[in-house]
């Protein structure tokens, strides 16, 4: 999918799409991991929207990083060698809840990509929460 610089690429589906984008079925994965009842999900809508990076956002996101790993990273930015995308798809479905009744939920899902390769399931932000910390919070529930 051909993309615009500073613009979104929006795609609205209600149904298995061949030319989906491969993101829209991870981020489905990482949902069902955290639903009651995942056999009962279905998809209503999709959104996808990929943005890349100022060098703000991206110099943010790699706060945690190493001296000298942020300066190397920074450089091939700076120089055209790396084009990290934030990538966001929000996911409109139906599913039971605890009892059984099927309500509708809206997710965000997302991900930045630094390097082309698509996450797993596991690295994907839902809700602007990673699996570990959905997970820590169901055990405080």
């Amino acid at each position: 999918m051909g993309l615009c610089a500073g613009l979104a690429v929006a795609a609205l589906t209600g149904g298995c799409d061949v030319f989906e984008p491969k993101i829209v079925s991870i981020c489905e994965e990482a949902l069902h991991s955290r639903l009651r009842s995942p056999a009962g999900y279905k998809r209503l809508k999709y959104a996808h929207y990929e943005t890349p990076l100022t060098r703000e956002q991206f110099e943010q996101k790699l706060a945690g990083a190493s001296p000298s790993n942020r300066t190397m990273e920074l450089w091939a930015f700076d120089n055209g060698k790396t084009k990290p995308m934030k990538i966001q798809v929000f996911l409109t479905y139906d599913a039971p809840n605890a009892y059984g009744t099927a309500v509708r939920g809206i997710v965000m899902c997302e991900h930045t990509n630094m390097n082309g390769i698509l996450p797993r399931p596991d690295d994907v932000l839902l809700n602007g929460k990673t699996n570990f910390q959905w997970v820590m919070e169901g055990l405080r529930e």
